[in-house]
């Protein structure tokens, strides 16, 4: 089996577990937002049904007030009796066959009634304990009930006389199926469909509940107890069922609706659905999906296993047999043997280990040869230091007695006086012995920055004493040529160097400038102020010398060359003037030493400006 076969076939598991797991994911949010569907849904029937019976129990209260007020005027009529009762009589006749209307005096006695009230209604009761709020409507669900077992709502107001003296009070009864209407009719057969008085007592019930037995049933229900304790006029939510039988339903309560005129009862509708009937098909293919999900998995991963463990063996075979290799065991094969790319790999790979092994041969026989050849370099390069090291003595050695005897021989008391041409002639001698000192000196030097064997006698010392020295000295040689040679000091205090060094690099960089400006009119001007910029440390550490002069300045294709050996930005001019190009490298040399920088300033466009940093104080380099 090839290996991009069984890639093949993991990649495959892999997306299908993926697409899986992605379809399961969809699933869920599928059956979640179905339950929030069918939530607000039943949201929206249950308030439209409560609207229903809120109105019709309005129109209730409406035509009760109505009667009411027809009542009265007949009352306060001047007919007779008999004309009065007829009326009542007609008006009794034309009323609803389902609404029972009653007529009581103020001693509770029945003066007027469609029918006889059930057993048990005490009118007089019920009539003198409302005498407080007259004018007001009034109405009870009855304790008892008619033979047919249907719930009674009644309604009741005052009958007011001449005088708005209360002369009788007029009840109307009527079934509470007539409220519900036919709302019953068209529920859905899980559905479970509850009126309920303000105190948790079911007024009615589709439930076939025996509302004569259900005294405060939903008083402890936390939709009850929701509805009741909320702000809101719907409220909703998922609790246990109300039977025995386990499980959960949503249940939505809505309160009744209020009007102008007429602030309700203080009724509930409490409508709810068991879940597993209501979504008892989504759940159970989200089951049924999610065993599959997991038996597809579980299968994905057995393949996934054993074909990674068919690739990844024979890769770690091969991977103990490069660790091999890399310790420098070349000599144990590789013994792969596959038929598929990773066999190929093997086989190429034993051949590199073969090829290794040939060329490693070869690696530690020419490896000897170099060894040789470095031992000859160390040698030859030691020798070539003792020899710098004895020319450099030896060239030393002749030119104190020359620079010694030609003094003498310039001041006439020693020697005698000279004519023009004999004193020309040694000031010549004089001038070629000190160039090849300073040729000597430069040469030894920069082979000590080579080696990094320059010794450097650090110390703190003062600033201007530094300035002072290398002033003194340069001074002459800049009025020779009618340059102006001036200090400009901003700093006090000291640094830490090899004075004789520094003070080497600020005459070297002077020498130069003398060099390069007009002998009349030249100026040169030696700056020393603390620094403001440093590549390593802190700036505040370091003290800035500067070198400026107002010469023919450095064009900007040779500023990247300045500090290397033996360059020269002029070999014509620099000719003209003598110089062996070590000057500058020597000073980066002798800086770099000390820990500091040297650099030119590339904004001083009439002229070159050469500086370089120290530090102040002994520090860590």
């Amino acid at each position: 089996m090839k290996v991009r076969a069984r890639l093949f076939a993991i990649i495959f598991s892999l997306v299908l577990a993926s697409l899986i797991s992605a379809s399961l994911a969809s699933l869920n949010a599928f059956s979640t937002g179905l339950i929030l569907e069918v939530s607000k849904h039943l949201e929206h029937d249950s308030v439209n049904w409560m609207d229903e019976i809120s109105r019709a129990q309005h129109e209730k209260i409406r035509d009760l007030r109505f009667l009411s007020t027809q009542i009265s005027n007949i009352l306060r009529s001047n007919l007779t009796d008999e004309q009065k009762d007829a009326f009542l009589i007609d008006f009794q006749g034309s009323l609803n066959s389902n609404t029972s209307l009653f007529v009581y005096d103020r001693n509770g006695n029945e003066i007027l009634g469609t029918s006889k009230l059930p057993v048990g209604d005490n009118v007089s009761a019920y009539t003198s304990s409302k005498e407080s709020i007259l004018g007001k409507i009034n109405e009870e669900i009855l304790p008892a009930f008619y033979p047919n077992g249907s719930d009674w709502l009644k309604i009741s107001t005052p009958i007011r006389g001449n005088g708005g003296i209360i002369g009788g009070y007029l009840a109307l009864y009527y079934p509470l199926i007539t409220l519900v209407g036919n709302n019953v009719s068209s529920l859905e057969p899980n559905l479970r469909f509850d009126l309920i008085s303000k105190n948790g007592t079911i007024l009615y019930s589709n439930a076939g509940v025996n509302t004569r037995d259900s005294t405060n049933f939903y008083h402890d229900q936390p939709i009850f107890m929701k509805i009741t304790n909320s702000t809101k006029s719907v409220e909703n939510g998922i609790f246990p069922n109300l039977d025995t039988s386990g499980g959960d339903s949503i249940f939505i309560a809505v309160k009744q609706r209020s009007f102008p005129d007429y602030q309700g009862d203080g009724m509930f509708l409490i409508t709810a659905v068991v879940t597993d009937k209501a979504f008892g098909g989504v759940l159970d293919l989200r089951t049924i999906f999610i065993i599959i999900t997991v038996l597809i998995l579980a299968i994905s991963t057995l393949v996934v296993f054993f074909v990674a463990r068919s690739i990844s063996k024979p890769i770690t075979e091969l991977d103990n047999a490069a660790r091999r290799i890399t310790k420098g065991d070349f000599a144990a094969p590789v013994e792969i043997r596959t038929s598929d790319e990773i066999g190929e790999l093997a086989q190429r790979f034993d051949e590199m280990r073969k090829s290794i092994t040939t060329r490693t041969e070869e690696i530690l026989k020419k490896d000897a040869e170099l060894n040789e050849a470095y031992k000859s370099l160390i040698e030859s390069d030691k020798s070539k230091d003792e020899f710098i090291s004895m020319i450099s003595h030896e060239l030393k050695t002749p030119i104190v007695p020359i620079k010694l005897y030609s003094d003498m021989l310039l001041k006439t008391e020693f020697m005698g006086n000279l004519n023009e041409k004999q004193t020309k002639a040694i000031e010549t001698m004089k001038k070629s012995v000190e160039k090849i000192e300073v040729l000597v000196s430069d040469m030894l030097d920069i082979h000590k920055l080579e080696i990094e064997r320059l010794r450097l006698s650090k110390t703190n010392i003062d600033v201007r004493e530094i300035i002072d020295q290398a002033m003194s000295e340069m001074l002459p040689l800049a009025k020779t040529k009618n340059v102006n040679l001036v200090s400009e000091i901003s700093v006090t205090g000291t640094v830490y160097c090899d004075p004789k060094r520094i003070g080497q690099v600020i005459c070297n960089l002077i020498k130069n400038s003398i060099d390069f400006v007009p002998e009349n009119g030249g100026k040169i001007i030696l700056r020393v102020e603390n620094s403001l910029i440093h590549r390593t440390g802190d700036p505040n550490s370091y003290v800035l010398f500067a070198v400026e002069d107002n010469g023919i300045g450095i064009p900007a294709d040779k500023i990247e060359n300045l500090f290397k050996k033996f360059y020269q930005v002029d070999t014509t001019f620099s000719r003209k003037h003598g110089g062996t190009g070590l000057g500058l490298a020597i000073c980066k040399g002798i800086i770099e030493a000390h820990g500091g920088e040297i650099w030119i300033d590339e904004e001083n466009q009439k002229g070159a400006t050469f500086k370089f940093t120290i530090p102040k104080t002994d520090h860590d380099i």
